[in-house]
């Protein structure tokens, strides 16, 4: 057992794991440490609608690129890679063009916009914050192609460095305000964006310098058009759907129950998913190579859910237990109830966190179809949930946990249906 273990902790798997999940989760810590201090600095009604801000660029930000980013990995070729870049970032910058050119036209038409009247002046920065998002992600599928998890680890942490100090910085000089919490967020993504960029351009291959052959453009988009037609709208649902709690709270119970739940997610749903996502993407690149390699999917997929599973187990009994004790104590009394959102979230992070591995087999396995039926009946079921919940007269802990049981069931169907798939698909290859 011990040489077993000892395998295990030199495996590359494993270092590319603490590798990027040491960037996201010292992100995570300057978040929690500074998350007191941001507390008290700054209202909950303001923070609920820099939450707002976020959930609403979010989800837009993965319509940009239309999902061929979610395609870098897979190609055997750099040179499709290299088109698949070119392809995404083309995309995203004409229509961030356009999402801008209708937000003009409908301010200078004078027709409402949902949540424009809660945003304010910060409704002309989404779009903004929308591009820089969704190039990060272009440049983060290059750098996992690549195994550039280092530089990734590092403008993560940078990233929260700057968002965390620019916001310490001016609620310390001006008090509570939008701008004080809206500000450092757009500056943290950009920097981000820069040093992923940055590393990308280091780490391209030797496929770069060969020129793009007239129409390769459109060859590769129809070769990969599964992506944009099954992958996106999957995509923008779960960001949407995850995002649920703010845009439902903020015109419904108001934007000071979106804070609550904005600094839950901060502090309890972000690390986690943080060091989710590390390992998803890591095991997204080591698949691959077994894969293609022809070896055993199956049980690769098996031990790395088991071992999320087990790792998982002790923080969801925390959270449960003692959730809101522990915002109080954290935060202060007037954040109590973040504390509750926060035992409410707990299985519901727990399945997110087992998944990973099942989510990432989704592209690499081209199950795009699936992972779209699982994506509307989630965020359809999630939507009819806290509807209900809330037309029963509950009140928000009520609807977050709608939230919570009516994403629950499409997800574990998915991790049967992927682990039936990699099933068949080692037997195929042994046979």
């Amino acid at each position: 057992m011990r040489t077993k273990l000892a395998s295990i902790a030199r495996s590359g798997s494993v270092r590319d794991v603490l590798t990027l999940a040491s960037g996201r989760l010292g992100a995570a810590t300057v978040s929690f440490l500074s998350a007191p201090f941001i507390a008290r600095l700054f209202e909950p009604v303001h923070y609920g609608v820099a939450a707002l801000f976020i959930a609403i660029a979010t989800p837009a930000a993965l319509i940009l690129p239309l999902a061929y980013q979610n395609a870098i990995v897979i190609p055997k070729d750099p040179g499709t890679a290299r088109t698949l870049i070119r392809l995404a970032i083309l995309l995203a910058a004409i229509l961030s063009a356009l999402f801008l050119l209708a937000l003009a036209s409908a301010h200078f038409l004078a027709i409402p916009l949902p949540f424009a009247e809660r945003l304010g002046v910060w409704s002309w920065a989404v779009p903004l914050g929308m591009l820089v998002l969704a190039l990060s992600q272009i440049f983060e599928g290059w750098l996992t192609r690549t195994r550039g998890f280092m530089p990734s680890a590092k403008a993560t942490f940078l990233q929260a460095a700057v968002t965390s100090g620019g916001r310490l910085s001016a609620g310390a000089a001006w008090g509570s305000s939008i701008w004080g919490l809206i500000a450092p967020y757009l500056a943290g993504i950009s920097l981000r964006l820069g040093l992923l960029a940055q590393s990308a351009w280091q780490r391209r291959e030797p496929a770069e310098n060969i020129p793009m052959e007239p129409g390769q453009l459109a060859k590769v988009a129809r070769q990969y058009r599964d992506f944009p037609v099954y992958n996106l709208p999957a995509g923008f649902l779960r960001a949407l759907s995850d995002n649920l709690p703010v845009l439902f709270f903020a015109p419904v119970f108001g934007t000071a129950a979106a804070g609550f739940y904005a600094m839950a997610d901060r502090l309890i749903k972000a690390p986690l998913s943080m060091g989710a996502m590390s390992i998803r993407r890591v095991y997204l690149q080591r698949a691959s190579a077994i894969l293609h390699r022809g070896g055993d999917l199956k049980h690769s997929y098996v031990k790395v859910t088991g071992y999320l599973a087990l790792l998982g187990l002790l923080p969801l009994a925390l959270l449960m237990l003692a959730g809101q004790p522990l915002m109080e104590l954290l935060l202060g009394g007037r954040w109590s109830q973040a504390g509750l959102f926060a035992e409410i979230l707990a299985p519901w992070l727990y399945l997110m966190l087992v998944s990973r591995p099942a989510t990432a087999l989704v592209d690499l396995l081209r199950q795009q179809r699936p992972w779209l039926a699982v994506q509307i009946s989630s965020a359809l079921l999630r939507a009819v949930a806290m509807f209900l919940a809330w037309q029963w007269g509950t009140n928000e802990e009520g609807v977050l946990w709608g939230f919570v049981l009516g994403g629950t069931p499409p997800y574990i169907w998915l991790m049967f249906h992927i682990s039936c798939l990699a099933d068949k698909r080692s037997n195929d290859i042994t046979n």
